[in-house]
């Protein structure tokens, strides 16, 4: 319901209208200021933008928040960029506070001459960067104190995030884009929107109301049809899943068998190479032949003692010193082969 009546030769609401639309051609003329003075980037159209520059080799970047009474309020400006300290600006958050043009702001004042004055003051006076790097979220600038509906838009957005996430998985719908709230409001009477502002069911009535509402209940409803579809497609593969996992099990312990299987056969092939190593092979050679080397001695020790015949003497003596002598050759041959 709109309530008019007359105030000075003209009704509430044509007032109303005249001030938003003027409101709309500063901001307008504000932001045409920027991109005449900046290289600027738009993040969210008539609300945030980004000025990237360098001060002193390190890439910094400019945000300017326009809060929803802007230029009747004046604009949110911080840095990001690496952790660092300048008198112009707040340390825990990176806010710009040190500009006198931001501080002494009316709605004559230039945004883009304000953006370039802080950006000159960086470049030509760098700030101090810190060596010992800090969380992110310290440089990040929050907009809440400054503005409600920006507050509301991020959160909002931040929920489309994730039901977005959720349908790209289930296949269901996705929330419509948020409405404009200025041209939701552009309409309305001072006293209607000093009933918004004044009553939360007012509130809930307005946006009860909306056409994005019902769409966004719409969404809703066909994701949780989709996720029920989905749910039923799930229950209806458990026997094939249960089969699989059966086949996975049995996989899994003939897998575990012929690795105890092959486990065995590298240490039985780890024992045989340290048996049959060159090394091995060599000391035996030589302790044989020092074991014929020993027989022929007791041969002779035993004929000196007149226990042995000379012919018995004589074979027997033969044949130790031949099979010492045949030993100790095959050692050196075996040593110079593995020696090439």
């Amino acid at each position: 319901m709109s309530f008019s009546f007359r105030v000075g030769g003209g009704t509430a609401t044509q007032q109303a209208s005249q001030s938003t639309t003027h409101l709309s051609d500063l901001r307008r003329r504000h932001i045409q200021s920027l991109e005449s003075k900046c290289r600027v980037e738009t993040v969210t159209p008539n609300s945030k933008f980004r000025v990237p520059f360098t001060a002193k080799g390190k890439s910094l970047t400019l945000t300017i928040f326009l809060p929803i009474n802007f230029p009747q309020a004046p604009p949110v400006l911080s840095v990001q960029g690496p952790p660092m300290q300048h008198p112009w600006l707040e340390p825990s958050s990176g806010s710009v506070t040190g500009c006198h043009l931001l501080q002494e702001w009316s709605m004559t004042s230039d945004l883009g001459q304000v953006a370039h004055q802080v950006i000159r003051q960086l470049t030509d006076n760098p700030p101090h960067f810190l060596m010992s790097p800090t969380s992110p979220s310290t440089h990040s600038p929050s907009y809440s104190q400054h503005s409600h509906y920006s507050a509301s838009t991020n959160a909002t957005g931040h929920s489309h995030t994730h039901t977005h996430s959720a349908s790209a998985s289930t296949g269901s719908a996705h929330l419509p884009a948020l409405p404009d709230v200025e041209h939701l409001i552009k309409d309305m009477s001072m006293e209607e929107l000093e009933a918004l502002r004044s009553s939360s069911a007012k509130i809930d009535e307005f946006v009860e109301g909306l056409d994005y509402t019902n769409q966004c209940i719409q969404a809703v409803e066909h994701t949780k049809h989709a996720v029920a579809v989905l749910a039923e497609q799930n229950l209806s593969m458990e026997p094939e899943l249960n089969a699989a996992k059966a086949e996975l099990k049995s996989l899994q312990d003939e897998i575990f068998r012929r690795t105890e299987s092959v486990q065995a056969k590298v240490s039985k092939q780890t024992d045989l190479a340290d048996q049959f190593n060159s090394d091995t092979i060599a000391a035996t050679l030589a302790v044989q032949a020092s074991e014929a080397e020993g027989q022929a001695e007791e041969i002779l020790d035993k004929f000196h003692d007149d226990e042995m015949e000379v012919g018995e003497f004589v074979k027997a003596y033969r044949k130790a010193k031949k099979l010492e002598h045949a030993r100790r050759h095959k050692e050196r041959l075996y040593r110079s082969s593995i020696n090439m």
